[in-house]
């Protein structure tokens, strides 16, 4: 019995550590399992966002417009920003809220 739990808890540990290596690929290109963060925004795929984000995203684009959806920050508050192709981009909140689209206001385009 003792050996099992041992095989069994090794062969967990491996199976992690594998998971922890896989990559896949987001509309964007390569990302790590749970995403790739980059500078406090973390870049999602579209089968990584909450059942209702994905709803209130399928509502307002494609699947195959998305170019970008980012888990981000506007004013302390989380927000999905959801990039599409043409450049237009749109926000929704993590409880499947659409919020509009997103203002620029960084100026640098």
């Amino acid at each position: 019995m003792r050996t099992n739990v041992m095989t069994t808890a090794a062969g967990g540990l491996l199976l992690m550590a594998g998971l922890a290596g896989c990559s896949t690929t987001s509309q964007t290109g390569s990302a790590g399992a749970m995403g790739a963060a980059n500078d406090g925004e973390v870049t999602l795929t579209l089968d990584q966002v909450p059942a209702n984000v994905r709803a209130t995203i399928l509502k307002h684009t494609s699947a195959d417009a998305i170019t970008e959806i980012e888990l981000d920050t506007e004013d302390g508050v989380a927000v999905y920003d959801v990039e599409v192709a043409g450049g237009s981009e749109f926000m929704v909140a993590p409880s499947g809220d659409y919020l509009g689209v997103e203002k620029d206001d960084d100026g640098d385009d």
